[in-house]
């Protein structure tokens, strides 16, 4: 590895963005060029994966070379990188407005970077001020290298429904460039992030998935001039990786080796990444350290993932059953995907249907009551009046005679 060696202390180069220290059997490893920093991103991946990991350290490599970032925070997870130089924490409570002009300003005159945590404020007020800052910054036209970070995005730019913030974050997506902007969306479901939004990007880095919807989103975005065969087996490593393993897909970047790269994202960060879970313990927790050291990983090229077993990841190792996504099917890949059969429509049963459940092969009935066979009730009630007519009839002429 010619830019970044943890082991040795080695100083990665001073033109380039360095996210990985080993490849899955690549030529080389997840590094970038500064234009990295006008790229349109789409970073992704299930809730523990690493994707915020792997955005703040964007966001730390972006500083390391004296660019300068925007992240709109929406879980206070990056609040930590203001601990860096040039760097700086903005949080609004509630009542509290965001001078986005006066950010804009700063961008303009100051090598500062912003991480603007919005977790305070209600969803409404976050897309209000995504709005404002997009519209903004391309009024600005600044010039410069500034890459601008949306947490949680399918909240800015999803795809169903169309708030404040949509057009504005599209805009910047389709007119950025040309002024020197760049912009990442950070997401863990890419099936709720809006496909116009996603078709700008020209760089997607996917860290683990197993929804069947969130990695069709995916190979939706991957089909265009890809070999299906290498769709199926990298979509089938997506829903192995492990943590910290990702897979990113760029046309641009990785032309000759077929659009994709497998890699494992540095575990050096700078600061403390203060998106953690909190962590769950049993009342007979121990505080006693583990001095257990983990094994180490043997990372399979891309080439060799369609060879392993249900139950391997990318790095070829087991993992347990997952939760909505079953590993055999994983492996498959959605470009061999029965539509009829793996996404069947929803059924949903008659009101005649419903009136029965099934209970050790008997029916129940559910509170509904067939009308009874027999004499009309109407035919009953007229029977019954002429009856009593004719008694009242009878008991007048007794009276009378």
């Amino acid at each position: 590895m010619d830019s970044w060696d943890s082991e040795s202390s080695a100083t990665p180069k001073a033109d380039e963005i360095v996210l990985s220290s080993t490849s899955l059997g690549q030529p080389a490893d997840l590094n970038f060029p500064l234009d990295f920093v006008r790229d349109k991103i789409f970073l992704t991946g299930i809730t523990g994966s690493g994707k915020s990991w792997t955005g703040g350290l964007i966001m730390e490599e972006i500083n390391r070379v004296g660019l300068q970032f925007v992240c709109f925070d929406a879980l206070g997870a990056h609040g930590g990188l203001s601990q860096l130089t040039n760097v700086e924490e903005l949080k609004p409570k509630g009542g509290e407005t965001l001078n986005i002009k006066g950010l804009i300003d700063r961008l303009k005159t100051e090598p500062t970077s912003f991480v603007v945590d919005i977790s305070d404020l209600t969803l409404d007020k976050q897309q209000q001020v995504v709005a404002e800052y997009c519209d903004d910054l391309l009024q600005a036209k600044l010039g410069k290298g500034i890459m601008t970070i949306f947490e949680e995005c399918q909240d800015f730019v999803p795809q169903q429904g169309k708030p404040v913030s949509f057009d504005g974050i599209v805009r910047l997506c389709k007119l950025g460039r040309q002024n020197g902007y760049g912009v990442c969306l950070i997401s863990q479901r890419p099936a709720s992030v809006s496909k116009e939004a996603l078709s700008q990007c020209s760089v997607y880095m996917i860290h683990n998935l197993i929804n069947h919807r969130d990695l069709k989103a995916i190979e939706d975005q991957m089909g265009f001039g890809t070999d299906k065969s290498e769709v199926k087996k990298v979509l089938g490593g997506i829903s192995a990786a492990q943590q910290g393993e990702v897979v990113c897909y760029s046309p641009s970047y990785f032309r000759d080796e077929g659009f994709f790269r497998a890699s494992k994202i540095r575990d050096d960060r700078k600061v403390m990444h203060t998106g953690n879970n909190i962590e769950m313990k049993p009342a007979t927790y121990s505080a006693e350290p583990n001095n257990t050291p983990e094994p180490s990983r043997t990372l399979a090229p891309i080439g060799e993932w369609s060879k392993q077993n249900a139950e391997t990841s990318i790095g070829g190792e087991s993992f347990g059953a997952m939760p909505d996504f079953a590993p055999q099917d994983s492996l498959r890949g959605l470009a061999s995907v029965d539509v009829q059969k793996d996404f069947p429509e929803l059924e949903y049963l008659s009101p005649s249907e419903r009136h029965t459940i099934e209970v050790d092969e008997k029916k129940t009935e559910l509170a509904v009551e067939e009308p009874k066979q027999g004499i009309n009730s109407p035919i009953l009630a007229f029977t019954g009046i002429v009856a009593f007519a004719g008694i009242m009839y009878l008991g007048v002429s007794t009276l009378s005679n």
